[in-house]
């Protein structure tokens, strides 16, 4: 299964990279590029307006700093390391559970309609009946 999952995974990725239009590095150090778009993209996607404030000097450098260690990683072979890729695996069950439960709430708070008038009535029921959801 996860021999599968990581064939899966490189295909998607040269099959995008291979489609991407051909952008001319911003930056190139040894193998790494990152484009004007690339680090715009990753600079605006840095969270919040606090990360930000530091400034896009200081951004690039952190940037640079993660794309050297994550190379460092690759030649070390630590992208192939079992525990890694187990990781990996949980990791992308967990997001895709999110994302199909975050559709699945979408769709039924479309069909569920609760009225003020609804929720009033259950609240004067439940205070007749004694019943309290306070502890």
């Amino acid at each position: 299964m996860k021999k599968v999952f990581i064939c899966f995974a490189v295909s998607c990725l040269f099959l995008v990279g291979g489609c991407a239009k051909k952008e001319k590095p911003a930056i190139t150090i040894g193998p790494i590029t990152l484009t004007a778009e690339e680090f715009e993209s990753a600079y605006q996607k840095a969270k919040g307006p606090a990360a930000r404030m530091a400034g896009r000097k200081e951004f690039l450098d952190v940037l640079i700093t993660r794309k050297l260690v994550l190379q460092e990683a690759e030649i070390l072979g630590l992208d192939k390391d079992p525990q890694f890729l187990e990781s990996l695996q949980l990791f992308w069950e967990q997001s895709l559970l999110k994302l199909v439960l975050a559709r699945k709430l979408n769709e039924l708070s479309l069909i569920c309609k609760v009225s003020d008038k609804e929720i009033s009535d259950y609240y004067q029921r439940y205070e007749l009946l004694g019943i309290s959801n306070n502890k």
